[in-house]
């Protein structure tokens, strides 16, 4: 471009090949590019010297802090560790700095906020998982904004980014009921978080309109609370149904195990489905009818959220849904064939 020549989005857009919304969205912060795509137009739009007063505001102000209990995101199967990769890779496309701060069960019941939370050196807050009500509380003293990110509290007006989990429990019934199964239950902690507790509302929705009971015996979890760390010592009931609902991937890989122990076939005696489509769900064996959580689009949404709240006073807060699919595998059996 000649010295005169005030590059625009057209020009990026013309460079590259694609749409100018495209361009927008990436340089915006919106999601509906992939990472792959904006990080092209953001690194195009840099060489071509592009002056846009919000482009370079986001590309050097703002410093965010991912805020997540020890519980979660030390999982092996890994899933907040995806969405902080995923906002971590978008940060860096933008310009932002993102720090993790892992907290663990005695700070979060003491309420022990971190030094650059404190001294308010941070412009905005992913909270990630699930975290205490009374923290949170303490959070919002500090004025920062903040996103929470898989996770709601209906006491405490906030943003967050979620999946509609009551449907998501509603749509794995209505999966396994339309394969024959009628005798199902639920292996998560209803207490834990509020998508675990929306995912069991949304199985007991579904088994409602058929009239199925719900057998009290076949609801438990097979993981700790404090800890997070899952187990296989289960005392399971001596008559099991032919489906459970696990609460995410990494509940169904140790239910597997566990139903091994007693010679117990998945999924020729009991058929599995499972939430997160996490890596572990493929290597399972068999591998796991699972609905994919979108990391991705989380971050996307949960970055474009928040940036709003820094850039505009005074603005409602949202709930904002993000993208979810059905995958089928192996670890569901068809009664109906039989």
């Amino acid at each position: 471009m000649n010295g005169t020549h005030k590059t625009t989005m057209q020009d990026i857009a013309n460079e590259l090949k694609i749409t100018k919304v495209s361009v927008s969205k990436a340089l915006s912060g919106q999601s509906g590019v992939s990472d792959e795509l904006r990080d092209k137009i953001v690194n195009t739009a840099q060489k071509l010297g592009y002056k846009n007063k919000t482009f370079h505001k986001q590309k050097a102000t703002y410093k965010f802090a991912f805020i997540v209990a020890k519980r979660f995101f030390l999982e092996t199967d890994k899933f907040y560790n995806v969405i902080f990769y995923y906002l971590n890779k978008r940060c860096m496309a933008l310009g932002h700095e993102l720090v993790s701060i892992v907290v663990n069960d005695y700070e979060e019941r003491t309420n022990t906020i971190s030094d650059i939370i404190q001294n308010r050196v941070i412009d905005g807050i992913f909270l990630v998982g699930e975290i205490d009500s009374a923290y949170i509380t303490k959070i919002k003293t500090f004025n920062i904004p903040f996103v929470a990110i898989d996770f709601y509290k209906p006491d405490l007006e906030m943003d967050c980014i979620i999946t509609d989990n009551f449907f998501l429990g509603f749509q794995a019934s209505q999966y396994l009921i339309q394969r024959g199964h009628k005798d199902i239950g639920f292996v998560g902690d209803i207490n834990q978080t509020s998508s675990v507790i929306d995912r069991y509302f949304g199985f007991q929705r579904g088994m409602s309109i058929y009239h199925f009971n719900i057998n009290k015996e076949w609801v438990f979890s097979n993981n700790d609370y404090i800890t997070g760390n899952y187990h296989l010592d289960l005392d399971l009931p001596a008559c099991l149904p032919t489906a459970f609902i696990c609460h995410c991937d990494m509940s169904a890989y140790y239910l597997i195990q566990t139903l091994k122990k007693r010679n117990i076939s998945v999924p020729n005696d009991i058929s599995i489905v499972s939430f997160d489509n996490t890596d572990l769900s493929k290597l399972t064996i068999p591998p796991l009818t699972t609905i994919e959580i979108d990391k991705s689009d989380m971050a996307a949404k949960a970055i474009t959220t928040l940036i709003y709240k820094i850039e505009k006073s005074n603005v409602l807060t949202q709930r904002v849904y993000t993208r979810t699919k059905l995958i089928e595998r192996e670890s569901v059996n068809c009664l109906t064939n039989r």
